[in-house]
């Protein structure tokens, strides 16, 4: 409300310390909201300035699933996807704010949220000093709601190893719910460990790629909650019990014809990794559970040594020349990992 901008980015520890402060009168929000009224950018843009806390969400993700995930439930604006929301100060209440990540369309909702709540939350907030793209003339060619920050901690270099060798083959088993005691199994030519149960197959490569089939799973879609949870529980399972010092991130969810596919990215200290220019892993479920999956198994390890990065003003200006937007990534290309700008 007083007029300063700060952010939290790239950054794990420092992100998740500020968004704890929100999320309680963000879910609250969520579960609140009325029925979504379109809005015009310019009217989305003057929503913002008499204080608000913008979460850029990072893919379209469904509010009713990040509504449940906060507690909440429910609210008119459950059933539509975001890749930006914010919650603004409008007189004694406060709105619910977002854009629709798939169609572009700004819309707006009435929340039971009071202005003092959230009022409080702002003023206490901490965060390095940052601005949008759209409030500075020079990044006209950049995405006009990229969240620059003015100065970037330094970050720390990783390592990264394929987990083959360390992957135990009864614990994917078991989170793809295979039976190890009654299970097959033969090796390909070129070492690809094949596990057969059933109408079940898992096959784990030299290389830590893991792909599954379940051909006995029903195709329909069922609920998007029961989908995603069911793929996130798969995905710390696999994924998460070999990432070593790297998290598992929700990267996406789109809906197809008869299931939900979700994809997961490794992250370490908040700086997404790309594989090769891959996702971690893609997780496709249908009404009877996870039709098939992708995966690449990779343990990540924190080295003391840091990385000095370009300054994000810097990176966001040469974003802009190109009219593109810059994103900090982990480039792993199997031989080194390298902490670089992207520009998408």
């Amino acid at each position: 409300p007083a007029g300063g901008t700060v952010a939290a980015a790239c950054d794990g520890e420092a992100l998740t310390q500020l968004f704890r402060r929100f999320s309680a009168v963000l879910g609250e929000a969520l579960g609140s909201a009325g029925e979504p009224e379109a809005l015009k950018e310019a009217e989305f843009r003057a929503g913002m300035e008499p204080g608000c806390v913008l979460v850029d969400l990072g893919c379209p993700l469904p509010l009713g699933l990040l509504s449940d995930w906060l507690g909440a439930g429910g609210g008119g604006a459950a059933d539509r996807f975001a890749d930006l929301l914010y919650l603004g100060l409008a007189g004694e209440g406060v709105s619910l704010c977002f854009r629709d990540g798939e169609t572009g369309q700004f819309w707006h909702c009435d929340t039971g949220t009071l202005a003092e709540t959230l009022t409080a939350r702002l003023e206490d907030s901490e965060g390095t000093p940052a601005y949008l793209a759209f409030e500075d003339p020079a990044l006209r060619g950049a995405a006009p709601y990229t969240v620059v920050l003015e100065t970037l901690p330094e970050k720390h270099v990783i390592s990264a190893a394929a987990v083959r060798e360390q992957s135990d083959p009864e614990a994917l088993m078991e989170a793809l719910g295979l039976n190890s005691y009654v299970a097959s199994s033969y090796y390909d030519a070129d070492g690809t460990l094949v596990l057969m149960d059933g109408g079940r197959t898992l096959r784990i490569g030299p290389d830590g790629s893991v792909s599954y089939r379940n051909a006995a799973a029903a195709p329909r879609a069922g609920g998007i909650l029961s989908a995603v949870s069911d793929a996130c529980r798969m995905a710390q399972r696999t994924l998460g019990a070999c990432g070593g010092d790297a998290e598992v991130l929700l990267a996406g969810v789109t809906r197809g014809e008869s299931s939900w596919t979700v994809q997961f990215d490794y992250a370490v200290d908040g700086v997404p990794l790309r594989i090769s220019g891959q996702s971690a892993g893609t997780v496709t479920v249908g009404s009877g559970g996870v039709l098939r999956a992708a995966l690449h198994l990779r343990r990540y390890t924190r080295l003391e040594e840091r990385e000095r990065l370009l300054p994000m003003p810097r990176a966001a200006a040469i974003a802009a020349s190109r009219g593109k937007s810059p994103a900090l990534v982990y480039a792993d290309s199997g031989d080194r990992v390298e902490c670089v700008w992207i520009y998408e």
